[in-house]
């Protein structure tokens, strides 16, 4: 008996195993973070603001969602851009080693002429022990990281006729396994570009933040 006992408790942690592999660990780590570029020196930088956001490299040793030696308060995902400026996105997402996954991002204005731009890509995990089971994603049209879109202009130099409320939606699924998906939307808005000394009240309020966001850190 208790052998068949046994064999019938490897058996449920086998089939509890498949079901597991078989559900995926598709996970943001983090989310899409928006600023004016995006670069790369070992990490993801997102230009949010004083501080970039930094999304740690294929190192799942990580914990805090940003590489905490390069930037431990960065500022927070951009939600305002003005004319002139650029929108690109960044993020992290946990994955399956040897996974193939189609990568989608999508900027969408909601007013005006409503134009729309889309980036895509075909992405298959790595295996290697040193950095299986994550990944940077990033889409800008600019510096190391740039990529071709597959439809539309991409958002650089934004013009008037970009002045109005966008989403971004970015969106992940396993090649193998459809309902391995994940999907983020992010709100923003273009403004007109605002006067020099609106600009310097504005540079003054985000130090001002960040300097908050240190002291509440620290407290």
């Amino acid at each position: 008996m208790r052998s068949k006992a046994l064999i019938l408790a490897v058996a449920f942690l086998c089939m509890a195993f498949a079901t597991t592999a078989l559900a995926g660990t598709l996970s943001w780590f983090p989310t899409p973070i928006l600023g004016t570029s995006v670069y790369y020196d070992g990490d993801v930088v997102v230009n949010t603001g004083p501080v970039p956001y930094a999304i740690p490299d294929d190192n799942p040793g990580y914990s805090g969602g940003y590489d905490s030696d390069y930037n431990p308060f960065p500022s927070p995902s951009m939600t305002l851009f003005f004319v002139g400026q650029s929108v690109a996105t960044g993020s992290g997402v946990w994955v399956d080693p040897g996974a193939t996954y189609d990568i989608v991002g999508v900027f969408l204005q909601l007013s005006g002429p409503q134009r729309t731009t889309t980036y895509g890509e075909e992405y298959t995990a790595t295996t290697d022990p040193c950095c299986a089971g994550y990944v940077m994603e990033a889409f800008t049209s600019v510096g190391n990281l740039s990529m071709l879109t597959i439809s539309g202009d991409p958002l650089i130099g934004l013009s008037s006729a970009d002045i109005g409320n966008w989403t971004y939606t970015e969106t992940w699924t396993n090649q193998a396994a459809s309902s391995d998906t994940i999907t983020s939307t992010d709100n923003f808005t273009v403004a007109a570009t605002p006067e020099p000394g609106t600009m310097l009240l504005l540079g003054a309020a985000l130090l001002g933040l960040a300097a908050l966001r240190h002291s509440r850190k620290l407290s």
